[in-house]
């Protein structure tokens, strides 16, 4: 497994839109992430997601699935109709089959389960 300096190395320039209601969650994963990546901006549902999105460029985003206003489906859907290239992991704490078959079909880049893995998120980041 490749370690998170190298890691850091590759990404410390990219700019990151990270979308997720639960704030506790959310600054646990900020913190680490923060580790990798020099600018994260956060946001707490998906249409505040979205509106942060047409405002920025990012190399990445990290997406919960089920958000209040707008789920992370419809905000990754909305998205590619902008940027049909954009790099896009989805976190869940669900396995669901309709979810994951959706975000195939989106052209989604890693679907997680939650709780999250660091060590497959690297694993997914360096893939991307």
């Amino acid at each position: 497994m490749k370690n998170i300096m190298e890691l850091k190395e590759i990404a410390s320039s990219y700019s990151l839109l990270y979308v997720e209601d639960d704030k506790e969650l959310a600054q646990t994963f900020i913190t680490y992430l923060s580790k990798i990546f020099n600018e994260i901006i956060y946001a707490q549902n998906g249409s505040e997601g979205l509106n942060l999105y047409k405002d920025n460029n990012f190399e990445l985003v990290i997406t919960d699935i089920r958000m209040p206003e707008m789920d992370g489906i419809e905000m990754s859907k909305k998205i590619k109709e902008i940027n049909p290239e954009q790099n896009i992991i989805i976190t869940s704490g669900y396995s669901d089959t309709e979810y994951f078959t959706e975000s195939i079909k989106l052209g989604i880049d890693a679907y997680i389960v939650k709780p999250v893995s660091y060590a497959d998120l690297n694993n997914v980041l360096f893939k991307i």
